[in-house]
């Protein structure tokens, strides 16, 4: 099993800052939120021990919200100095999977979706933690819906949160 705070900075690794592929906390946060739910689907089995908790903007792992806590809504940068080899092959071989499938959306789009999600909206102001049978059986009864939610309708959330946000709250494109 490998140690989310490995998960992470392989996603961070693995991000491409040349063509505006950039991560911030938010968007980790939901990356880690699939990628257990997408092992726990497809092998069986957790990817990582760390419990993810509902939190207002979305499934969190808390301690590595913390960890990159200080850079805000900005992107985070690539980690220096990790070894990659810290996860095995298949493993490293599924998350490209999930980050390919997951790049394309912004953020607060990714929020959005995770919203939509049951297990989410359950453990929200109940029990706070996302247990782990309950992110497997929605992963392995609602795949589809997670893998191919319609563009036009994360277009028109997406046109939606923009109207609700300040000028100030809002990340240049090229940073993101």
């Amino acid at each position: 099993m490998a140690r989310v705070s490995d998960v992470a900075k392989y996603f961070l690794c693995i991000m491409n800052p040349e063509e505006e592929d950039c991560i911030t906390n938010l968007k980790l946060q939901k990356l880690l939120y699939f990628a257990k739910g997408h092992f726990l689907a497809e092998r069986g089995q957790r990817l990582f021990n760390t419990t993810i908790e509902a939190w207002a903007h979305g499934p969190v792992v808390g301690s590595v919200y913390r960890e990159y806590s200080k850079y805000g809504a900005n992107p985070i940068p690539q980690p220096l100095g990790w070894d990659i080899e810290e996860l095995s092959d298949p493993d490293r071989e599924l998350l490209d999977l999930v980050y390919e499938k997951y790049k394309r959306y912004s953020a607060w789009q990714l929020r959005d979706m995770t919203h939509r999600h049951s297990i989410y909206r359950d453990a929200y102001g109940h029990t706070g933690q996302i247990e782990n049978i309950d992110i497997e059986l929605f992963f392995r009864e609602n795949i589809d819906f997670v893998a191919f939610v319609e563009d036009d309708s994360l277009e028109q959330i997406a046109l939606e949160r923009l109207k609700t946000l300040e000028l100030e709250d809002c990340v240049p494109l090229s940073q993101c």
